[in-house]
């Protein structure tokens, strides 16, 4: 694929599935006590599958079968030279990637998946250094707490994340728009992060807008557009 020298062809809502991660992330980041409970590769007489709180989840290193794909890249999105090599084919610059927690990794419980969070959120970080100019993983804060998610946000801003994704399966708390979230979207136009949703089916978290309300958006991302709405304390 070619394009004009002066456009640039970025990605702004690619992903990075469960069944793409390297398999020892969350075995070997999560402390001891959560190990069993977090995401985990076990073998299986269907080959190797993610698991996680008990319950089965998807292939490792595959997808599930019945999704459609031209073809089979294994681990190569979850490793980031691969990565690149395979966006240098496509002629992709960058990309905006959300985390398999927006898909198949869907954790109900919340201190869970705080930690879950912290460790895809650390590793993230270690990833896009490898080209920060053209991989962007967005960061996952937990969303049954404004304060939680206020605090991972800083914390990953230090990592030096360029944006953030509140996720939507948890199900507990107020939804973005309660006056319960002001200091939480303070906190993310002061430090100029743009706060990305991925709804999915049964979140509680929507976008939907509260009559009175209107959209403020944090300063934009060189990459990709703002998806965040905030009250309006007007």
């Amino acid at each position: 694929m070619s394009l004009p020298a002066e456009q640039v062809l970025i990605s702004a809502d690619d992903h990075l599935d469960i069944h793409a991660m390297p398999p020892d992330v969350w075995s070997s980041g999560l402390p001891g006590e959560w190990r069993e409970r977090g995401p985990h590769v076990e073998e299986t007489s269907d080959g190797p599958y993610w698991f996680c709180d008990g319950q089965r989840v998807s292939p490792s290193g595959r997808k599930e079968a019945g999704f459609i794909a031209a073809h089979d890249h294994g681990l190569r999105p979850g490793q980031a030279r691969t990565r690149l090599e395979d966006m240098d084919r496509d002629g992709v610059h960058a990309q905006v990637v959300y985390g398999p927690t927006c898909t198949q990794l869907q954790i109900y419980d919340a201190a869970l998946h705080e930690q879950v969070a912290r460790v895809y959120n650390d590793w993230g970080a270690q990833f896009q250094r490898e080209a920060p100019d053209r991989l962007i993983l967005l960061p996952d804060l937990p969303p049954y707490h404004p304060q939680v998610a206020r605090r991972e946000l800083e914390r990953c801003a230090k990592l030096g994340h360029k944006g953030a994704i509140v996720g939507t399966t948890v199900g507990r708390g107020k939804p973005l728009f309660d006056a319960d979230w002001t200091d939480f979207w303070d906190a993310a136009e002061e430090i100029g992060i743009p706060i990305h949703v991925h709804l999915s089916p049964g979140g509680l978290h929507s976008l939907t807008p509260k009559l009175g309300s209107s959209g403020r958006c944090p300063p934009p991302s060189p990459w990709s557009r703002c998806s965040s709405t905030r009250r309006s304390r007007d």
